[in-house]
């Protein structure tokens, strides 16, 4: 931990940010990542990320939270804490969720709410005087005000490609659960084509190094592994995300992969039941009333209100969350160009969607501030198509360029 201290204190101090830190960062990180990160270095990494000891928030209620380890069109940080504010006042939990911004080929749930006019992420500044409460759940970015040394280490990890060590993967995500902590964690960890662990056994494995290292700072780490082997939902950007979680909490979605998600967002419901000790059963059936009688769609709307959305945005995304999104967006149709059996290349499109269609804005005053709009899958992996059949719809100033660029991230065979 000294030497870390004494080595590279320097290069992830944002006071002291220049160029010749930053090359000598990402050096450091290529080695680490041609090596690998063993366990015993992990847990100082973690710490000296992490940065001084925790402020606790003054919660007079349980707490908990789940925090993913990243995949495409992953939506439950849209979809999970609606349903958490829903049931809050009734099980007596809050939960400090924590967002981040894009890293690699996933996309940020900070960049999703960020389509959002006026909504803010809520200031680690607020925490010691967050009872847990008012306002249950919150959203926290998970960036440079919690944890400045991670999020450096988290830019520059993006921009070398040294996104996907074991070792370098749990330091950033734990040191993010000491900096906050809760009384239950869920590490919801993807593993497949699509996530930056490829294999279970390598998630097993992350799961493991996370869990040792939660319990060496006194955190509480439940692990769930879950297959991320193509789109998780059937789109992809800021824009159009939010549109689906909307629609999947309201219930105008009914499709095999929208309740495959909200299946999800009710499996983490039971977990957290399970360990704070309350009836898991009772909970879920408790969250599957709020689902279908509009309960959770009204705790969205809440949540957007309480982090300081523009209230005739609010109403009219009450009526139509659709039209409100993307009513005045530019779109582009994409036609099938002939016969076959359709396929989709789910790092290709959300490399599209990441740095074309959702690029931040040039010349923004506000760092977060992203460009509006996303991609609508219409037709499935595996779909039989006819030439002309409509198969996406882009949205945002750029969808005429990322829909000529989508042609590549197909095959039809």
């Amino acid at each position: 931990m000294q030497t870390l201290e004494r080595v590279a204190g320097r290069w992830f101090s944002p006071e002291l940010k220049d160029v010749c830190s930053e090359t000598a960062a990402g050096y450091w990180l290529a080695d680490a990542f041609i090596r690998g990160v063993t366990l015993s270095e992990a847990t100082n990494l973690t710490r000296f990320l992490a940065g001084p000891p925790a402020v606790r928030y003054q919660n007079r209620t349980i707490s908990a939270r789940r925090y993913p380890t990243g995949g495409i069109s992953e939506k439950q940080a849209l979809l999970l804490p609606p349903l958490m504010r829903a049931l809050a006042h009734e099980f007596r939990w809050c939960s400090p969720f924590l967002v981040a911004a894009k890293l690699a080929h996933t996309g940020g749930t900070r960049d999703k709410l960020a389509v959002i006019p006026g909504f803010k992420i809520a200031s680690a500044a607020e925490l010691p005087i967050w009872d847990g409460v008012d306002r249950p759940v919150r959203y926290f970015s998970a960036g440079t005000e919690l944890c400045p040394r991670d999020a450096m280490m988290y830019r520059i990890r993006g921009e070398t490609g040294t996104v996907a060590d074991t070792g370098l993967m749990s330091s950033s995500i734990m040191s993010k659960q000491i900096a906050l902590p809760a009384d239950v964690i869920i590490l919801d960890i993807l593993h497949g084509p699509t996530a930056f662990l490829q294999t279970r056994l390598e998630a097993e494995k992350f799961g493991i190094m996370c869990e040792m290292i939660g319990k060496s700072n006194d955190v509480k780490i439940v692990t769930k592994l879950r297959k991320s082997a193509n789109i998780l939902g059937r789109s992809i950007g800021s824009s159009t995300e939010l549109v689906e979680a909307s629609e999947l909490l309201r219930g105008d979605i009914r499709d095999k992969s929208g309740q495959r998600e909200i299946t999800t967002s009710l499996g983490f419901i039971k977990t957290f039941a399970k360990e704070l000790d309350l009836d898991p059963e009772k909970v879920c059936k408790r969250a599957e009333i709020a689902l279908n009688n509009g309960e959770a769609f009204d705790a969205m709307l809440a949540l957007f209100a309480d982090h300081g959305a523009d209230h005739n945005y609010i109403r009219s995304f009450a009526n139509n969350p659709r039209n409100t999104v993307l009513g005045n967006l530019k779109k582009t149709t994409v036609l099938a160009s002939r016969p076959g059996t359709l396929m989709w290349n789910a790092v290709s499109i959300a490399d599209i969607a990441n740095n074309i269609i959702n690029s931040y804005v040039q010349n923004s005053q506000l760092s977060d501030t992203i460009n509006q709009g996303g991609i609508e899958l219409i037709a499935q992996d595996g779909t039989q198509i006819q030439e002309g059949d409509p198969l996406a719809i882009v949205y945002g100033e750029s969808s005429e360029t990322a829909a000529r660029i989508l042609s590549s991230a197909m095959t039809i065979t």
